[in-house]
């Protein structure tokens, strides 16, 4: 019984481990290595440099953790409980759904810590998503080790947690030589561009058109504008004329009548080209 428990055991974590290398192969990256150790699995993997990738070949771990979840719970339902394979099955069961459960918390550098940093990429950034999400995780780094050392006397715990935060130190230590890439071969560097990919709530500010001051301030001008005195071609054309006669004959041609029509004219052309005063409310 310990025998077959153990080799499911490994089992799962390989399949886990597969399922990022298929996901990346699935993108067009590269994943050519799969290293187990006490804590786990660490897939080599080398995915193309766009968001939707970095997901796909993240997500696909946590994703076949989850299908063994639920076959090894089938085959518990299946398997009488009288035979010694129904627990060995109850027991895969029981550790594929806390692997998944673990995988998912958005703990930096855990699966669910990455697809955490990669979700919030296209709002903040590549920079302040990954200093978000290993700020998280180094939470998550303490309360794993704490819960791990102080409730379950488990030292293997413990180190995973004391893993997890020096890992957290090391991608912002990264960020602050403005290496940025990690062990995700130069994503860093591509998303670290802010010319790359605007932040999402850049775009949405976009789609929802100027904002409601912006508005304001547009139709306010509309309203002045409209409100400036028009000045028709008729009057032009009779400006025109009596500043014919003026330089022809002189001011002194002028009646009373044309000299006050000229000086309000005047007056209207100047009301007419100056901008209008927004100053007024203040």
């Amino acid at each position: 019984m310990t025998v077959g428990y153990l080799f499911l055991l490994w089992l799962s974590i390989l399949l886990h481990e597969f399922g990022h290398c298929f996901g990346c192969r699935h993108v067009g990256g590269t994943a050519d290595e799969v290293l187990l150790w006490p804590l786990g699995g660490l897939a080599m993997v080398s995915p193309p440099n766009n968001r939707r990738a970095q997901l796909i070949t993240t997500a696909a771990g946590p994703a076949v953790t989850v299908m063994l979840t639920a076959v090894f719970y089938g085959a518990t339902q299946w398997i009488p409980p009288t035979e010694k394979a129904h627990w060995v099955a109850y027991a895969a069961f029981v550790f594929n759904k806390w692997c998944a459960v673990l995988n998912l918390l958005p703990a930096y550098p855990l699966d669910g810590g990455r697809i955490f940093q990669w979700l919030l990429v296209p709002r903040l950034g590549f920079h302040r998503a990954t200093l978000l999400a290993t700020r998280v995780g180094k939470v998550f780094a303490v309360l794993i080790a704490l819960v791990a050392v102080l409730h379950y006397h488990d030292y293997m715990f413990a180190f995973l947690g004391l893993w997890m935060y020096m890992q957290c130190e090391q991608q912002q230590r990264a960020l602050a030589a403005d290496f940025g890439g990690g062990e995700w071969g130069g994503a860093g560097r591509h998303y670290m561009d802010a010319d790359r990919e605007e932040p999402r709530r850049r775009s949405r500010s976009a789609r929802r058109g100027p904002s409601i001051g912006t508005r304001v301030r547009a139709w306010w001008s509309r309203r002045r504008t409209a409100q400036r005195p028009v000045v028709d071609e008729d009057l032009r054309r009779h400006v025109d004329e009596l500043l014919d006669k003026v330089s022809t004959s002189g001011l002194a041609s002028l009646s009373p009548e044309e000299r006050k029509f000229l000086q309000e004219a005047s007056e209207r052309f100047r009301d007419a080209s100056e901008p209008p005063d927004d100053r007024a409310g203040s």
